[in-house]
C-alpha cells in the first residue's frame, strides 16, 4: 500500500481545565500544549509560560475575515473526496482534484481571505515536469504502461501548496555514546553530553491534511532567497491550496523535527569520534515564528488496482519523489524468470555434486545395486526440493546455502566466501525478485538541520566526556 495513503490527521492538543483558564491576550479558551510546554489558544495563536501566563511567542492564523471586493478575481474549488479547498482564478475550470486526482468537485465564490505573506513562483515549467516524471519512472522496474500514457500525463497539476515557515530557537541537550576505533581491532567508548543553543530558520510544515508530509519532506530544500511577497498574479495557470492545518495544530511535528534536528547537530558537535549514537535527547525549542507561504509543486496522481499513487516534483528545484506502483503481470515474469534462470539452475548443479559424491561413497562402501538404482534417484530428488526450498529462504533473507556450506573454518576461515555469497544473493533479490518492495519504497528523507541552521553570536559548546571502556572488534 502507498505510504499516504492514508491522510494525515490533525494532531490534538492536550486538554487540561479549558473553562477556568482564559487567555490574556483575547479572553478565549487556552489549552496546555504537552509538545510545546505551553498554554495556547488555538483563536489568535498566543503561546503562554504555564507559571507566569506571560507571552512566550505567537503563532496566529491567517486568513480568517470573509473576502471582500479585493479577491472578487477568484474562487475556490472545493473536493467532496479529501476536502481539500484550492484558490485560482475565476476563469480557471478544473475536472478533478490537484491533491487526491478525484473528479467530485464542487466550485464556489471566495469564502475567506486569501493573503499569504510569501510565494515561491513556479520556474520548472510542466513539460519540463513531465520530463521529470517519465525519467523517475524509467529507474524502477516494471511500471504498468499505462503510467506512461498520456492520459496520465495529462493530469500533471501545478499547486501552490500552503506551508508553514517555522524560526525558533533549539536548547540542544543531548547524552549518547561516542566511538573511537583503535589501531589494534578495539573501539574506544565514551559517554558524552553536550549543551548547546542554536537557531533555525524556515523549516517548512506543509499545511494541508490531504498532502502526505512524507512526499513533501522528500522534495525539500526550497531557495528561499526567491520568496517573495504574495501577489494574485502569480496564480493564473495555476491553483492553490487553502492551509486546513494551523501551526498550532502541528506541534508535535514541530516538536519532533526539532528534536531531530537537535541529536543531528550534536554528531556534527563531535566530529571527534567515529561514531555517536544518541541516547537521551532533553531538547526543546522556544521562540517559535512563522511565515505563511505557498510554494510550488507539480502533483500527478494515479490509480492502479484500487491504490493511488502520488507523485511530486518541486517546482523550484525540480527534486522529484513518489510512489511507484509495479504491474501485477510482469512482476509474475519477474519471479517467473529468476526461479527459471537463478534458482533451479543453481540447484540443480549443487544437486548434480552431492548426488555423484553420494552415488560414489554408496558404490565404493555397499556395491548395492539395490541402492544406486532405487534410493539414489529419490535422494536426488529430495535434494533437489530441499535445496530449492533453502535457496528461497535465503532470497526472502536467510543465510543461503552456500554462505553456510563455506562458512566452516577449514573452508573459509574468515567467513568471507560465505559472507560475498550472501551479499550476492542479496543483491539479486533487490534486483529481480522482491518487487514487493518497490511498491512501499522508502522516501527520501527530509534534509539534514544544516539546511535550516543559523548560529547564535556567543553562543557556547558545553561538552562532557566519561571514559567507558574498550572493546574488541570481532573480525
Amino acid at each position: 500500500m502507498p505510504v499516504w495513503d492514508t491522510p494525515d490527521t490533525e494532531e490534538k492538543l492536550t486538554t487540561g481545565t479549558a473553562d477556568t483558564i482564559k487567555c490574556p491576550g483575547c479572553g478565549q479558551n487556552i489549552f496546555f500544549d504537552a509538545a510545546l510546554g505551553k498554554l495556547v489558544c488555538n483563536y489568535c495563536g498566543g503561546a503562554y509560560d504555564p507559571q507566569t501566563k506571560e507571552l512566550s511567542y505567537r503563532l496566529e492564523k491567517k486568513d480568517r475575515e470573509d473576502a471582500d471586493m479585493e479577491e472578487s478575481s477568484n474562487h475556490e474549488i472545493v473536493c467532496n473526496s479529501c476536502g481539500s479547498i484550492v484558490v485560482t482564478e475565476k476563469n480557471t475550470a478544473a475536472t478533478f482534484c490537484a491533491v487526491c486526482g478525484s473528479p467530485a468537485l464542487v466550485s464556489r465564490r471566495l469564502s475567506k481571505q486569501f493573503r499569504p505573506d510569501f510565494i515561491i513562483p513556479f520556474k520548472v515549467t510542466r513539460e519540463e515536469a513531465v520530463d521529470k516524471f517519465l525519467k523517475f519512472a524509467s529507474k524502477r522496474k516494471f511500471v504498468p504502461s499505462s503510467f506512461r500514457s498520456k492520459a496520465t500525463l495529462q493530469k500533471v497539476t501545478g499547486l501552490y501548496v500552503p506551508f508553514w515557515l517555522i524560526d525558533g530557537t533549539c536548547h540542544m541537550k543531548v547524552r549518547g555514546e561516542g566511538r573511537k576505533n583503535r589501531t589494534d581491532d578495539a573501539v574506544d567508548k565514551y559517554d558524552v553530553s553536550v549543551k548547546y543553543d542554536f537557531k533555525v530558520k524556515g523549516v517548512p510544515f506543509d499545511g494541508s491534511k490531504a498532502i502526505s508530509d512524507r512526499l513533501m519532506e522528500a522534495i525539500e530544500p526550497y531557495d528561499y532567497d526567491e520568496l517573495k511577497p504574495f501577489s494574485n498574479s502569480y496564480l493564473p495557470g495555476f491553483y492553490a491550496e487553502r492551509y486546513d492545518l494551523t501551526a498550532l495544530n502541528m506541534s508535535e511535528r514541530i516538536t519532533k523535527r526539532m528534536d531531530l534536528y537537535a541529536g543531528q547537530y550534536a554528531r556534527v558537535l563531535c566530529p571527534e569520534y567515529d561514531e555517536f549514537k544518541v541516547e537521551q535527547n532533553e531538547s526543546f525549542a522556544d521562540d517559535l515564528s512563522q511565515k505563511y507561504a505557498l510554494l510550488p509543486v507539480w502533483f500527478l496522481n494515479y490509480e492502479y488496482r484500487g491504490f493511488r499513487y502520488g507523485f511530486a516534483v518541486n517546482g523550484q528545484t525540480g527534486e522529484v519523489e513518489g510512489d511507484m506502483p509495479v504491474s501485477a503481470m510482469k512482476g509474475f515474469l519477474q519471479k517467473l524468470l529468476f526461479w527459471i534462470l537463478v534458482i533451479v539452475p543453481v540447484a540443480a548443479v549443487i544437486t548434480a555434486v552431492i548426488g555423484t559424491a553420494v552415488w560414489l561413497i554408496l558404490t565404493y562402501i555397499a556395491q548395492i545395486k539395490l541402492a544406486i538404482d532405487v534410493i539414489f534417484p529419490f535422494f536426488c530428488i529430495f535434494l533437489l526440493i530441499t535445496l530449492i526450498y533453502l535457496y528461497y529462504h535465503g532470497i526472502a533473507g536467510a543465510p543461503s546455502f552456500l554462505g553456510i556450506l563455506f562458512s566452516g573454518r577449514d573452508l573459509d576461515k574468515n567467513g568471507t566466501i560465505g559472507r560475498s555469497i550472501d551479499r550476492s544473493i542479496a543483491d539479486l533479490k533487490t534486483r529481480y525478485y522482491n518487487l514487493g518492495n518497490e511498491i512501499n519504497m522508502l522516501l527520501d528523507e527530509a534534509p539534514e538541520v544544516q539546511q535550516y541552521y543559523e548560529g547564535i553570536p556567543g553562543a557556547s559548546i558545553q561538552k562532557e566526556e566519561t571514559f567507558i571502556g574498550s572493546t574488541q572488534i570481532e573480525r
